[in-house]
């Protein structure tokens, strides 16, 4: 009996050591500092939602800054934004034009529209180094007479955060509204007119749900004057096909005026609005075709439209300069708002043969038209260069890490504020988890030895 005492207090103290070494690892592994070495961190980011009826604009922005000062190449996925309505009932919203700055520049490529298509938002991705850059993005969207709700996950931008980074949330419109912002709650908005200036909203730190936007209208109609680039965007889109689709065969003067107003779009300075009027022209001098897309002096096929030869002269290719000037991707079409389309699709109009003509004769009368008569119908560029209002200053917290990447969480969702599911991975141990199994090993080795020394002074003393 005495013998086993002797055996089981040694046995214990090596237990209890081997114990106390995996739990300093365990604990070494719970305490290990969130800071990576290498890569990217976001340093605030904003998110501006304008609403301006048919038509609204997204504005995003961000900084990011290589960790340790170190050059690192960083990646911003704008795909991840998502569009919707607020009533989750009408069409979803359609991006139209997508405008890429970085450091206040705009860069190429300009996405457009493709047909019915809409707009591909691409992700952005680049060097950073120490001085760090300035990543934003501006989306055109049609489609928004219901109002407009814009959702940027966490993962858009890299999950590295600067030490007192914000998120910025700001939203405005031509008319009466209420905005949302998740779980920050909501807020009514007062018609206002164009440019960045009272627009409303909460910030906060950079979290880990989503930063989301939403504007609903209350029904009242605009009161406030929208931007010269999106009221272009309208007549091109919506007010001359439209109009076009309700004219009658013997209305002259106003097929003469629709023709007029394409030629002189498609003699824009801007190649994004002589694109537009270039292919309204193909469209009205192919009788009406929804196929058409091109002119020429001649036809060749269901694509392109017979115009007089001035005409096809005088405009040009206007798509080789969107593609060479712009950079552009995507066929910008008149007919290429869902909306327009629809209406268009319901008419066919191509198969009035009286009206056909007529849209046809239009464009044969543009022959003798003067490119200084058309002065009068010119329009702004569509194109809207101001650069994209920069995101927040970071307030660094005393004492905080300078830079940590918080770990995915699972948040309480609420109706208007569900983040996209993050993708589970399996990730590495850390070097302390690394090393648990071997501190157990030498635990054992010692309760091991222990028992051996006190089996043999047992058997001494026996």
């Amino acid at each position: 009996m005495r013998a086993t005492r002797q055996l089981v207090a040694p046995l214990a103290i090596a237990l209890a050591a081997s114990a106390s070494i995996a739990s300093s690892h365990d604990a070494l592994a719970r305490t290990e500092p969130l800071a990576p070495k290498q890569g990217c961190a976001t340093d605030g980011v904003r998110v501006f939602v304008y609403d301006q009826g048919d038509a609204s604009t997204i504005e995003i922005s961000t900084r990011l800054l290589p960790i340790g000062g170190q050059r690192a190449t960083c990646t911003v996925d704008w795909s991840r934004v998502a569009l919707s309505s607020p009533d989750q009932t009408s069409a979803t919203p359609t991006v139209a034009i997508v405008q890429s700055y970085v450091d206040h520049a705009l860069e190429a490529p300009l996405m457009l529209a493709d047909g019915l298509s809409s707009a591909i938002v691409p992700a952005w991705k680049g060097d950073v180094d120490e001085r760090g850059k300035l990543v934003s993005l501006r989306l055109i969207v049609e489609g928004t007479a219901s109002g407009l709700r814009v959702e940027v996950p966490r993962d858009t931008f890299p999950r590295a955060t600067t030490n007192g980074a914000r998120a910025e949330r700001r939203a405005k419109g031509a008319r009466d509204a209420t905005a949302r912002f998740g779980a920050l709650g909501e807020l009514a908005i007062t018609a206002e007119g164009p440019g960045p200036a009272n627009a409303f909203g909460p910030t906060d730190s950079l979290g880990e749900v989503a930063v989301v936007v939403e504007i609903v209208p209350s029904g009242a109609p605009l009161t406030q004057p929208i931007p010269a680039t999106i009221a272009v965007l309208g007549m091109l889109r919506a007010t001359i096909p439209l109009r076009v689709l309700e004219l009658s065969p013997e209305n002259d003067a106003g097929w003469d005026e629709a023709a007029r107003y394409a030629y002189a779009a498609a003699m824009n300075g801007d190649p994004l609005v002589a694109s537009l009027g270039a292919h309204t022209l193909a469209w009205l001098g192919s009788g009406l075709s929804l196929q058409a897309v091109r002119i020429a002096t001649t036809s060749d096929g269901p694509e392109t439209a017979a115009v007089p030869a001035a005409v096809a002269t005088a405009v040009g290719d206007p798509d080789a300069r969107v593609a060479k000037n712009l950079g552009g991707i995507g066929r910008f079409l008149p007919l290429g708002r869902p909306s327009t389309f629809k209406k268009a699709l319901i008419k066919r109009p191509e198969l009035d043969v009286a009206r056909a003509k007529a849209a046809r004769d239009a464009v044969a009368r543009l022959a003798p038209v003067q490119p200084e008569e058309l002065v009068k119908l010119a329009v702004p560029a569509l194109l809207d260069r101001t650069v994209p209002v920069d995101p927040p200053a970071a307030i660094p917290k005393p004492g905080a890490t300078p830079i940590v990447t918080p770990q995915p969480t699972e948040p309480a969702l609420g109706p208007t504020d569900a983040p996209t599911p993050l993708a589970t991975r399996r990730h590495r141990r850390s070097p302390a988890r690394r090393h648990l199994p071997l501190g157990l090993l030498f635990g054992g080795l010692a309760a091991a030895a222990a028992l051996v020394l006190a089996w043999n002074e047992s058997r001494e003393r026996g």
